[in-house]
């Protein structure tokens, strides 16, 4: 039976390959527009910022391991461009050639993955507007910025923050739009932190700014916006990317409410031969078990295996995803898993909060630095989602959240995490030990908690307590709050007030959870600043 792949990148390369090893015999040919199968998409951005010193490195697999060793019919500058399920047949457009042929197949395999989303603006047709999805593009925008003093990055997600890095890297002025009020995908009061790490590595960021068109002037190009116009000699795309479902649309292959294709925990659609996966479709979240749209390559890689399973005869389930993501922003790690508060809010999910700034190893060890955590519960404690900022380590703790949410966990789970252990790796109780302690005192009474952003928006009408020392609060507190320290609370208690809530903080939020319990116990009402001075100051100053 010949399977016929459509596009050889992550999904369909990892299913052919996987087909190969069950059945050496089995006939696969590989379908790929493009001039390159097998090539690590991820990597693209390092390439254009000379990380990657070679295209060739950026190949997983070279075309002649599909031919030589696999045997695999890999047809590159083949684009399929008709499906007729009727007849179990594709029709093909060879673009070396100009020719069309058909052919038959037993099934077929649709992995033809994302496209770089074009927005519809005056302008953007330009010579020197570039997008980044394939070898040949970060080819082209690797040999057409060398001569450019100043590059636009229009977009502030993945693919847009690791560009501008490595345009900073390259010695470029470097302007980024963002529509939304902070980059990346994580929460408003995390992306903050973000925003303020672009900005001191000399990046001029443009938050809640929409671009309406691009305009040449001579060899430059004027970026015109809702906040003003920005010059510069290139732009780069980078506002997300669209599943290529048109090929599949027009063969009657239907779609979810995500518009994405629609198929069954077996990775088929409508007509049971015809199988899809990575890019093309959505995943159900662990959580809630909603359908969510995630494009990464470590799904298509996933579901590659999982198809060719099916095909062989092994059957073989989709799971449900954590949507564990990270990124590399200059010095630091960006990582998450699970649900952020917009994913909460349109699910109708009721989330609560928490943070912390704790160090990425014991403090006492040398170079120890922080890391910014947030993390999302229910009521009940289950664990909704989880964010982290740091510069060490950040990503090893987000795998690990990975696991507890695949699992239904909860604070308990956290509270029973067993880390390995040892100074220059991470402290005895572990960021997410804390977290569970931290949910378990929530929801058992011992602590009410406030968010930084929270706290600040009333800073000027509630009484603030500052249980660090002196020199701390001289540096920086919040709002107008009074400076007692914590090992002198108990000799000052006539000047805290019994008749309002006091918002205790400190640093990160520990001595003022210990302030806390000590004034609970003696009857005052009290609220915990969660992440303290550090977070505050980061997220609201």
């Amino acid at each position: 039976m010949r399977t016929i792949i459509i596009g050889a990148v992550a999904l369909g390369a990892s299913c052919a390959a996987r087909l190969k090893r069950l059945n050496p015999n089995h006939e696969i040919i590989l379908l790929e527009k493009g001039d390159y199968a097998s090539f690590a998409n991820c990597g693209l951005p390092y390439f254009v910022g000379d990380e990657i010193k070679s295209k060739d490195n950026l190949l997983v697999v070279d075309k002649s391991v599909f031919i030589n060793r696999f045997q695999i019919d890999l047809r590159t500058k083949h684009e399929a461009i008709k499906i007729y399920p009727e007849k179990n047949m594709v029709e093909v457009f060879n673009h070396i050639s100009g020719e069309k042929y058909n052919l038959n197949y037993g099934n077929l395999v649709l992995a033809m993955g994302a496209d770089a989303f074009k927005p519809n603006v005056p302008g953007i047709d330009d010579k020197n507007v570039y997008y980044l999805k394939t070898v040949q593009d970060a080819i082209t925008l690797k040999e057409k910025i060398i001569g450019a003093k100043k590059v636009c990055v229009v977009g502030g997600g993945f693919i847009g923050l690791e560009v501008m890095e490595n345009l900073i890297n390259a010695n470029k002025i470097v302007d980024l739009i963002e529509a939304k009020p902070t980059v990346s995908n994580l929460d408003y009061d995390m992306g903050l932190i973000l925003d303020k790490i672009i900005k001191n590595n000399k990046v001029n960021i443009h938050t809640s700014t929409m671009l309406q068109s691009i305009i040449r002037e001579g060899d430059n190009l004027i970026i015109k916006t809702d906040k003003g116009d920005i010059y510069c000699d290139a732009v780069v795309m980078a506002i997300g990317v669209r599943p290529n479902t048109n090929i599949a649309i027009e063969a009657g292959i239907k779609l979810d409410f995500n518009k994405t294709i629609d198929v069954n925990e077996y990775l088929q659609t409508n007509y049971p031969n015809i199988y899809c996966g990575g890019d093309l479709i959505s995943n159900f979240e662990s959580i809630n078990g909603h359908l969510v749209y995630v494009p990464l390559a470590n799904y298509a890689n996933k579901h590659g295996r999982i198809i060719a399973n099916n095909i062989h005869g092994i059957k073989c389930k989709r799971q449900k995803i954590s949507m564990a993501s990270v990124f590399k922003l200059f010095d630091y790690t960006v990582s998450s898993v699970g649900l952020n508060e917009t994913m909460c809010n349109k699910f109708n999910t009721k989330f609560n909060v928490l943070y912390q700034s704790a160090n990425s190893h014991a403090s006492y060890y040398p170079n120890a630095t922080p890391i910014y955590a947030k993390i999302l519960y229910d009521d009940n404690g289950k664990i909704l989602g989880g964010q982290m900022i740091g510069k060490n380590l950040v990503e090893k703790r987000i795998d690990v959240l990975s696991n507890i949410l695949l699992h239904g966990g909860n604070y308990l789970d956290l509270m029973e995490v067993e880390s390995s252990y040892a100074p220059p790796y991470s402290s005895a109780k572990d960021i997410l030990n804390f977290f569970g302690f931290m949910i378990d005192n929530v929801i058992n009474g011992k602590l009410k908690s406030i968010t930084p952003i929270e706290i600040d928006k009333i800073k000027d009408k509630v009484f603030i307590l500052d249980v660090r020392g002196p020199l701390s609060h001289a540096q920086g507190h919040i709002g107008n709050a009074i400076n007692i320290p914590l090992d002198c609370l108990r000799q000052n208690l006539d000047l805290l007030p019994k008749d309002q809530t006091i918002y205790i903080h400190c640093q990160v939020g520990i001595t003022s959870y210990n302030a806390c319990c000590i004034l609970k116990s003696l009857g005052y009402d009290v609220c915990n600043v969660s992440g303290g001075w550090s977070l505050y100051s980061l997220m609201c100053k």
